[in-house]
């Protein structure tokens, strides 16, 4: 469908920005389509956002405006005044926060908030309340600038990780908020004030089987308010980011215009670019989830005091086999290269299984630090799949139960919460919210922002996951100007 799309785009012209953008994001997040336009050094202004979630409004207002607590109109403003300012905002990014919830905040953290929503000109956190006359867009006929505004309405009730709860109208469901979207959009067009572009983004599911209809209803509504519309699938790993994130897009474009999605690009980097060298403690792996997620049927096999043992530290980063323990072989495979040219008079193949008269292994990784490969519980019928010096883990908390996966060179779709791992510098660990962040496209700098507004390790992994990759709506935007 996607192909037969991109057929019929070739017969309209294709359209081009030529005109100062207007960006309007509803649903907007920490900012990723302004951080997009920032790094593409497009003429643009960050017009209008709508975002509700506390964590994501303080944080886009740090990253794009340097807000660092900022106080200032709302300095002694009046209770009721704060509260007003602050309706309809939330605090754990499933509903929004009741008058006593906000009250319990306290006064700083409600003139704090006050001034960040000032700060990323959130005008409104309540899609719902939305109307033609907030948005302050131009005519379509005397318009000297162009509007885009952005929709990556909440991926809830249609990803795997939720509930399923669907996105059909009237259903009342998070996702069920795109009918926001119609509505305003529908008065917009009442009011001659449509936008030039639109652009969603969500999780593969929102053209599944499951919401095939409401995805259908959409496309034939978007097309009677004049859009002409181009989705596809599109993954990060195609786009400069070594994180296997698939998520569908959709660019409509006001008229009979044509629209081509960008071609794949090679990746020229791997995970080992984004890792920090030596994170703190605190994100290695527990036993729990290292015991769990690793392979094994030995109940006396401790696989975390196996793995620890199983790198030496030092000029050669020596890696050592594991022995077997009551005749199970705890499987940690060698590397690629071998101390002694030969044993036994015979020369060793690479991968092997050597061991010198200690029983240990005479191998070594031919970089520093652990490049042996550990064995990840899999429900393949070896029962693992094996990773390296690298690759990005699964340790979700359910792996009791959920199929381990291992991306060669890259990380998994980071989520919401810290459930991507790898082996680095001879130890199994989290990725830290800064490797996160950039896996996302976000500089480190920004993630100072973040951390100077006091921003903890979870809300930072939250606005990770939450977000979508700055190089794919680079690519996405540039196919446009």
């Amino acid at each position: 469908m996607n192909e037969q799309l991109n057929l019929f785009a070739q017969s309209r012209p294709e359209y081009r920005i030529d005109k100062p953008i207007r960006l309007i994001e509803l649903f907007g997040g920490i900012g990723s389509q302004a951080k997009a336009l920032e790094n593409l050094k497009a003429d643009f202004e960050r017009w209008r956002l709508c975002e509700w979630a506390v964590p994501s409004i303080r944080s886009y207002a740090a990253i794009h405006e340097g807000w660092r607590r900022e106080k200032g109109k709302w300095d002694g403003a009046p209770m009721e005044e704060l509260l007003k300012r602050t309706d309809g905002v939330s605090s754990d990014y499933n509903a929004p926060l009741s008058e006593d919830g906000r009250r319990r905040m306290g006064r700083n953290a409600l003139e704090e908030l006050c001034a960040a929503m000032d700060a990323c000109n959130d005008f409104c956190p309540n899609v719902s309340r939305i109307h033609p006359e907030h948005l302050g867009i131009e005519g379509e006929r005397e318009r000297e600038h162009c509007y885009i505004l952005t929709y990556s309405f909440p991926c809830q009730d249609l990803s795997q990780a939720g509930k399923l709860a669907g996105m059909d109208r009237g259903s009342g469901t998070r996702s069920g908020l795109l009918w926001e979207v119609e509505r305003l959009l529908g008065e917009l067009k009442e009011a001659g004030q449509r936008p030039d572009v639109l652009l969603m983004e969500n999780v593969p599911g929102v053209c599944g089987t499951r919401a095939l209809k409401p995805w259908n209803d959409w496309l034939d509504r978007l097309g009677e308010l004049g859009y002409s519309n181009y989705w596809a699938k599109v993954n990060a790993k195609d786009h400069g980011i070594p994180q296997n994130r698939l998520r569908v897009f959709m660019v409509s474009v006001l008229g009979d215009y044509g629209y081509r999605f960008p071609k794949k690009r090679k990746l020229e980097n791997r995970l080992r670019d984004y890792l920090e060298e030596d994170p703190p403690k605190r994100f290695d792996l527990s036993p729990q989830i290292i015991n769990t997620m690793l392979y094994g049927d030995s109940k006396e096999f401790d696989r975390r005091a196996d793995f620890e043992k199983s790198v030496e530290f030092g000029k050669s980063g020596i890696a050592r086999t594991i022995k077997a323990k009551g005749g199970y072989d705890s499987g940690w495979p060698v590397v690629t290269e071998c101390l002694n040219p030969k044993v036994n008079g015979k020369q060793p193949s690479l991968g092997s299984r050597v061991y010198d008269e200690d029983g240990l292994s005479t191998c070594v990784a031919t970089s520093p630090f652990f490049m042996g490969k550990i064995l990840v519980r899999n429900a393949t019928k070896r029962g693992y799949l094996e990773a390296g010096e690298a690759d990005g883990l699964d340790c979700d908390a359910r792996m009791r139960t959920h199929r381990g996966t291992v991306q060669k060179g890259m990380a998994q779709t980071i989520k919401t919460s810290a459930d991507v791992a790898t082996a680095f510098g001879g130890r199994l660990r989290r990725l830290t919210p800064l490797e996160c962040m950039r896996l996302m496209g976000f500089s480190d700098q920004d993630v100072d922002a973040m951390r100077s507004i006091g921003m903890s390790d979870s809300a930072i992994y939250h606005c990770a996951g939450d977000s979508i990759v700055v190089d794919v709506l680079m690519d996405l935007f540039g196919e446009m100007m």
